[in-house]
């Protein structure tokens, strides 16, 4: 009886790490301007479960959702050691990331023109940095004329999940955030 339940248990085991093992495919298109539109697809099992949403798309008749009073009183603040340990999270999933193909075409402004320049300035190396990456291609232009975002990008990344639960796991059971989490407000 207890041999065939571990056996049971066994098996669901390696069923499970077998469906986190089968990639994630995650299809973007992106519409920013005069109303901002993403369009997400998330395939899983080789195509069999998709999912697609669209964020932004709201039409003006429909309401906003009220928000709530006093919810974010119980909220803290993370410190510094946890926002840290949040960037090299991210550091290590960009790692278990699969870039297929990505474009962005972006045209920056501010009310400024000299904020503008400063500011593609500093985003020059960022843009570099992400040209050098194969199957990437960004564009930022700068737009004198007055404040404003403006852009369309495609892309397609995959991923599978198992091997983004060892950083998720470390970051959760690391003492920096374990600390934040359990701290008496």
């Amino acid at each position: 009886m207890l041999e065939g339940l571990l056996w049971i248990l066994l098996g669901l085991v390696v069923f499970t790490l077998a469906l986190l093992a089968v990639p994630i495919d995650v299809k973007a298109q992106l519409d920013l301007g005069a109303r901002a539109r993403c369009r997400l697809r998330i395939g899983w099992l080789f195509g069999l479960v998709c999912l697609e949403k669209d964020i932004g798309a709201r039409t003006p008749s429909e309401p906003k959702k009220p928000k709530e009073k006093g919810a974010s009183r119980g909220l803290r603040r993370p410190s510094l050691a946890v926002i840290r340990r949040g960037f090299r999270l991210l550091g290590e999933l960009i790692h278990h990331v699969r870039v297929r193909h990505m474009e962005l075409d972006l045209s920056l402004g501010t009310e400024d023109p000299a904020s503008t320049g400063q500011l593609v300035g500093y985003a020059a190396p960022i843009v570099a940095m992400a040209n050098a990456q194969p199957r990437t291609r960004v564009t930022l232009r700068p737009n004198f004329a007055g404040a404003r975002l403006e852009g369309v990008g495609v892309g397609e990344i995959c991923l599978v999940p198992i091997g983004l639960v060892v950083p998720v796991v470390g970051f959760a059971l690391s003492p920096e955030v374990r600390r934040w989490l359990f701290a008496q407000p």
